[in-house]
């Protein structure tokens, strides 16, 4: 059923703000709202995508990489600047592939952090773990990059996180039931 006014079945971007915030708000819309088809989407879905996609995903991800390298790291990795990893996605204004391109890195971080486990590689092998955890903390560093134009709040936030080498606070809240 399309969205109407006098139904009542409208989404206001405004409560969608008040309950996931500017940066998940933008996420969702860019991501999962097609730009000029219509688009299947209820409160039920957009909660599911947060909680997915940015609690468990991109904010866990965040927090487990950072607070292995806050723990096991000497201090904060060398840092250079990266051109956004999708910038011919964003050229031709692709966000939705743009930002399933940057969640595909989340993926395989995840996929990582699973296959090699490095919080207890380290006591068998500090110096591997350290590599990979230097690799994660790269990638993660990556990830906020490429975030940058759709999530400059959140991409801020692990830039900031990985220079000062320190887990941030959580990223996105839980949503109450």
């Amino acid at each position: 059923q399309k969205m109407s006014k006098p139904i009542g079945n409208v989404i206001s971007p405004f409560d969608m703000v008040d309950r996931y915030g500017l940066d998940a708000t933008r996420y969702i819309l860019l991501r999962h709202v097609h730009p000029v088809d219509d688009s299947d989407i209820t409160w039920e879905k957009m909660d599911e995508w947060y909680t997915a996609n940015l609690v468990n995903g991109l904010g866990n991800l965040t927090a487990r990489i950072m607070k292995m390298a806050e723990t096991h790291l000497d201090g904060p990795i060398e840092l250079k600047t990266l051109p956004p990893i999708t910038n011919r996605l964003m050229d031709k204004f692709y966000f939705q592939l743009a930002l399933d391109a940057i969640w595909k890195v989340v993926q395989s971080q995840d996929e990582m952090i699973t296959e090699t486990v490095p919080f207890k590689l380290v006591k068998e092998d500090k110096e591997a773990a350290v590599k990979i955890i230097e690799s994660l903390v790269w990638e993660l560093y990556g990830i906020a990059y490429g975030l940058t134009p759709f999530m400059p709040e959140t991409s801020q936030k692990i830039i900031e996180a990985v220079k000062a080498n320190k887990k941030p606070e959580n990223l996105f809240k839980r949503l109450e039931e």
